[in-house]
């Protein structure tokens, strides 16, 4: 071979695999990644949350013998090992299906169903979210289980956080892709699960919705403030506590009642200079308000968004750290029991008039209406973790779910932020320090200006 052909061989060769390389390099820059993975267990419901950077498609199927719960993460692969066990699960390990598919198998033990109306898909501009809760019959206490449970909620110790990359559709249209049911592991060979979104349990299936609202935009359909001039956003600020109720009281007698006053009127100035956006208080002085009373002046004040100023306290004086919670559907299920029994109520979701509507159809419009804000009130969170990250010390990097009274309106997205902890000696002294509260409260601002930006309350001169 003369020296000349040998040569453009080569360099041939050598293009090739420049191409080549130049295309895995691609892919791999345009790959997914499962952040953390979180377990919450309780009683007789374990919660398990997991954090992606980008839209994703999962498969999920519970089977009693074993007893598992099998996640498949398409076009993923695991980056680090899982290492994690309680009362329920007794380990988690992965498992290759081919060279797209990422199998996690939960091994429990005791055989668990998925709670559908649990699932939650939530994707903002900077982090996705799948969320499900496991229903079990009740888990014998123990040692371990008792102090595994305040010690995962309190301090959110996850399970070893993992990173996986994978590249799938966009979000809408995962949504429209038809899929077949998953198919149970086999012991011999496993099977990759063939669908996008879909949850099964033995042998029923359902399918999770891929958009950010679920089956559609019920927030917008269920508000009838969707014509006439244009209006202020209301933003409904509720400093905790108050008057006779202190909060928690930190090592140095702070009392949470003032810091959370003092931050919440800061935040109220700046959201108060903001174009567009009228803020409301629920208290602005040292005065006792009911639970309930907070979630009546937001109705009064028809508030767009309600935020809940606390600071958190916790036996561990080293737990620290902002903490954003957002509802439960634990806590969503007992409010809509209370809004179907009080007529009170039947002319003030969303706008639309409930006072006509047989009962069934106030059910369905109500659990509607309640899943589309806590939807809604995930990704109101999102905005402001990446908004108080700049500022402060994160407890947790997402969006914490809880029962708490004053999250339970059914139509207003609703946050409680936990501002530090009160009962850590320097976050308790940086609480106290009013240039750090306007920081605070310049974060906050950053949240809510953030997310109506991106999600426009009907007729708010943020909507276009």
């Amino acid at each position: 071979m003369s020296t000349s052909k040998w040569i453009k061989k080569s360099l041939g060769v050598l293009t090739f695999l420049g191409l080549a390389i130049a295309c895995y390099a691609f892919a791999a820059s345009s790959q997914n990644q499962l952040i953390s993975l979180h377990v919450t267990p309780s009683a007789m419901t374990t919660r398990i949350v997991f954090l992606l950077k980008k839209p994703f498609q999962v498969g999920v199927k519970t089977t009693s013998e074993p007893a598992q719960l099998s996640i498949d993460f398409f076009n993923t692969e695991l980056a680090t090992s899982l290492d994690y066990s309680d009362s329920l699960i007794q380990s988690i390990h992965s498992q290759r299906i081919n060279r797209q598919t990422l199998r996690v198998i939960f091994n429990l033990r005791n055989p668990a169903k998925v709670d559908r109306s649990s699932v939650q898909k939530i994707c903002t501009q900077e982090v996705c979210q799948l969320a499900l809760s496991l229903i079990h019959s009740p888990l014998p206490t123990n040692t371990h289980t008792a102090s595994a449970i305040p010690a995962m909620q309190k301090t959110g110790a996850p399970v070893r956080s993992i990173t996986e990359t994978h590249s799938i559709p966009p979000a809408h249209a995962m949504a429209k892709t038809p899929a077949p049911v998953i198919q149970s592991p086999s012991p011999k060979k496993a099977e990759p699960a063939e669908m996008a979104d879909q949850v099964a349990d033995q042998d029923n299936t359902v399918s999770t919705s891929s958009d950010n609202t679920p089956q559609g935009a019920y927030a917008v359909t269920l508000d009838s403030r969707s014509s006439g001039p244009k209006r202020n956003a209301v933003v409904i600020i509720d400093p905790g506590h108050g008057g006779k109720d202190p909060g928690a009281t930190g090592q140095r007698g702070t009392h949470e009642k003032n810091i959370v006053l003092a931050i919440g009127k800061d935040l109220y100035d700046d959201l108060a200079a903001q174009k567009g956006i009228t803020p409301v208080m629920t208290r602005n002085g040292d005065y006792f308000v009911t639970l309930r009373g907070r979630l009546q002046l937001a109705r009064k004040g028809k508030g767009d968004l309600f935020m809940a100023i606390h600071a958190d306290a916790f036996s561990n004086v080293d737990a620290r750290g902002a903490t954003v919670f957002a509802l439960s559907e634990h806590g969503a299920t007992s409010e809509a029991a209370r809004w179907l029994a009080q007529k009170e109520n039947y002319s003030e979701l969303g706008g639309v008039s409930l006072s006509d509507k047989s009962y069934m159809l106030r059910s369905v419009l109500l659990d509607l209406s309640q899943t589309a804000t806590i939807q809604d009130s995930l990704q109101f969170g999102y905005s402001e973790l990446q908004a108080l990250k700049k500022v402060s010390r994160l407890h947790e990097s997402f969006v914490e779910q809880a029962p708490f009274m004053v999250l339970k309106s059914p139509d207003i997205p609703s946050l409680l932020i936990e501002t530090g902890f009160i009962s850590n000696r320097d976050e308790e002294a940086q609480l106290n320090d009013p240039a750090y509260q306007k920081q605070l409260a310049n974060a906050l601002t950053q949240g809510i200006v953030n997310y109506l930006q991106q999600n426009p309350s009907p007729q708010t001169y943020f909507s276009r």
